[in-house]
């Protein structure tokens, strides 16, 4: 790693910026991955991805939320955007006993519905610690599913822990319910007609 310094953190956090879209490009392009994954998709978006070396902690909850809701294609995918952000926030708290000097580089993906597609979003997030200071990057790609190729039970596990994330702490258990059951069954019809199992 180069010797780090005031005047080269911020090219340092972009080079690592553009690392992490090359690492998800490679990824999502690869024959292997979309033949042998257990949620394939067809085709995938262009990575959005955001940077930062300004902050003196790692409270990268804007720069999280901002690229999943520029994934997101549906303005009404607030639950899933919430859960997909609370996700990758606690996934980030492995940073939290990052040594001066020390790098560390998290993947992870997420399953949800975006309007009227099942999606697949695949994000790195990069953090590096310099003395008192932090650098992070986050990136991020929407894969649309193979529904013909994904399991209906596999789906709704990963997705109803995305729903369980994304409503708001003050909603009661019951209304948390009610909701669920909503975007379950909503989530099911779509994947049948996906499947050919159902009717439009």
């Amino acid at each position: 790693m180069p010797e780090i310094n005031k005047n080269n953190f911020s090219k340092f956090c972009r080079t690592k910026e553009e690392w992490l879209k090359q690492e998800l490009r490679k990824q999502i392009l690869e024959g292997e991955f979309m033949s042998e994954s257990k949620f394939p998709i067809i085709y995938a978006s262009d990575v959005i991805s955001q940077c930062n070396s300004e902050k003196a902690d790692l409270s990268m909850k804007e720069s999280i939320k901002g690229v999943i809701q520029g994934i997101f294609c549906s303005p009404v995918a607030e639950v899933s955007v919430a859960g997909i952000t609370a996700l990758m926030e606690k996934h980030i708290k492995e940073f939290d006993n990052l040594e001066r000097q020390e790098e560390k580089t998290l993947k992870g993906y997420a399953i949800a519905v975006d309007s009227f597609a099942f999606v697949r979003i695949d994000y790195r997030i990069w953090a590096y610690r310099h003395e008192e200071r932090y650098a992070f990057a986050v990136a991020g790609v929407r894969g649309v599913l193979n529904v013909r190729r994904t399991d209906w039970n596999e789906f709704l596990n990963a997705y109803t822990e995305i729903l369980r994330l994304g409503f708001p702490e003050d909603i009661s258990q019951e209304e948390k319910q009610k909701q669920m059951i909503k975007y379950v069954e909503k989530a099911q019809r779509l994947f049948k007609l996906f499947k050919g199992e159902l009717a439009i």
